[in-house]
């Protein structure tokens, strides 16, 4: 339980707080079986406007991204890491609840101005329009080598290298020996 950390809410005892691991540098995403906590979700097809959107700290807020990521959407996520993680190798992970059923996706990862892309699956393409059907999950892993991380900030962008889109349920970035 504690690998991206949680956070238990009741209506009948206080909150608690269960701190991620160590290892994780960055994690973002859905709090419940749903992607409600994105921006713009249940009023599709009339998402917000295409934007950029930044993301701060270890454990940011998706509240301000929408789910989908399409065309010039992208989102950038500001965190610290300490001089030791940033040593290390580290893996990404970008889990995604469908992809674009007629062009294979190619998700773009820019970290601290190196590229790496990665080309999907094609999937069902149901959530672009109707974001609580079923879909095709999939995780994308981005396996970053020593030095692609740097002590202090680091600056990560992601977004679509082609004509296609993906929708978002969560990430996470960790750092490890591979």
């Amino acid at each position: 339980m504690a690998q991206t950390g949680w956070w238990i809410s009741t209506w009948n005892a206080d909150d608690q707080v269960l701190e991620p691991s160590v290892k994780v540098l960055l994690a973002m995403g859905r709090r419940d079986g749903m992607c409600g906590e994105f921006a713009g979700y249940g009023q599709p097809p009339s998402l917000p406007e295409a934007q950029a959107v930044t993301l701060q700290g270890r454990r940011p807020d998706p509240s301000a991204l929408t789910y989908l990521l399409e065309g010039p959407r992208r989102v950038t996520f500001s965190f610290e890491v300490n001089k030791e993680r940033a040593l290390q190798p580290a893996r990404l992970r970008i889990h995604l609840s469908d992809q674009d059923s007629a062009t294979e996706p190619v998700l773009q990862v820019v970290l601290n101005g190196q590229n790496f892309e990665r080309l999907l699956p094609r999937g069902l393409g149901l959530q672009k329009k109707h974001p609580y059907e079923m879909a095709f999950p999939l995780t994308a892993m981005f396996d970053l080598p020593a030095g692609s991380l740097q002590a202090g900030e680091n600056i990560m962008e992601i977004s679509m290298a082609n004509a296609s889109w993906v929708t978002l349920d969560a990430l996470d970035l960790l750092s490890h020996a591979l």
